[in-house]
């Protein structure tokens, strides 16, 4: 038996992104991607399961299934005009780029792009932009920005209103969820 490898990481901030299998449309998609952002791991994109790689594989995903689950997410559509889009959204996300000017970059009607965009991702187009943006700002504080500057560069009308956002989806401030306090733990991982 071979098995299509489905793991994806973001070239944004190394989070993966889908695992499990995937249907046609899916896979041309992955591997449009391993050819453009090149390959992660030393692991051919099919491999025989009872294979090194296979084995290697299981690993991973046994490695990936122990980890702790993040408040964030940002699934990508199907739907070409979002999917491209929404890549180049978590290339640069920005708070400002409203629903009306979302639709009119995918040639949709304003209704036709908030019922597509839920269909396809499970959450409206607000709440995608938000996950987005707080994923950025992660990284970014986590490279040592500062509250202040990651807010103002996300489009935040304040650090407040930042770590309001950010509170609020993750449960504590950006200071103490970046020095470590509170965080989630794996399944079975020393408390």
């Amino acid at each position: 038996m071979v098995v299509l490898a489905t793991l994806v990481i973001s070239s944004v901030d190394g989070y993966v992104r889908a695992i499990g299998p995937l249907s046609m449309d899916e896979k041309q998609r992955f591997y449009s991607e391993m050819r453009t952002f090149g390959t992660f791991f030393d692991l051919p994109a099919e491999y025989a399961l009872d294979s090194r790689d296979g084995r290697l594989m299981a690993l991973l995903l046994d490695e990936i299934r122990a980890m702790p689950t993040l408040a964030l997410n940002t699934p990508l559509p199907a739907e070409p005009r979002l999917y491209k889009l929404c890549r180049a959204m978590l290339d640069a996300p920005a708070l400002d780029l409203d629903i009306d000017a979302m639709a009119a970059k995918a040639g949709m009607s304003r209704r036709h792009f908030t019922r597509t965009f839920r269909q396809q991702t499970g959450m409206s187009y607000a709440a995608w932009r938000q996950q987005a943006c707080l994923l950025a700002a992660l990284t970014r504080l986590g490279r040592g920005q500062s509250i202040t500057d990651v807010a103002v560069e996300l489009g935040y009308g304040s650090a407040s209103a930042f770590t309001a956002a950010f509170r609020r989806v993750l449960g504590e401030p950006p200071s103490r969820y970046m020095a470590g306090e509170q965080r989630p733990r794996a399944k079975g991982a020393p408390t």
